[in-house]
């Protein structure tokens, strides 16, 4: 089982996979592009508990997008993160024992009809 955080900033993201022994097996700083985090997801998928993401104001595109492939999307509070912790502060490990994370259920966005 392995569990991923993403620290979403204005233009890229800091993508966390670590597994049951809170060993980071994945360390990325991306740019927020869909398909580049996907591709880092990619060979951890069928282990990943869940994807945890902070809600920040520009969170929407990174919840649903991985939410339409499969993935378990939950929102930790940004507010609750204790800041200068470094990038892995939001991981799913440490988000489900002290911080208040939130289940997606449904889109965070409208969709639109095209």
């Amino acid at each position: 089982m392995k569990f991923c955080g993403i620290d979403l900033h204005l233009n890229n993201s800091v993508v966390v996979v670590s597994d049951t022994e809170d060993r980071i097996v994945l360390q990325r700083r991306l740019p927020n592009a869909l398909e580049a985090i996907l591709a880092a997801l990619a060979p951890h998928r069928g282990e990943l508990e869940g994807v945890v993401v902070e809600s920040t104001y520009n969170w929407c595109w990174l919840v649903d997008g991985p939410m339409d492939v499969g993935y378990q999307v939950h929102l930790a509070h940004v507010a609750a993160i204790k800041r200068y912790e470094g990038p892995a502060r939001s991981r799913w490990r440490r988000s489900r024992t002290s911080l208040p994370v939130t289940p997606v259920r449904g889109h965070a966005a409208p969709r639109s009809s095209e």
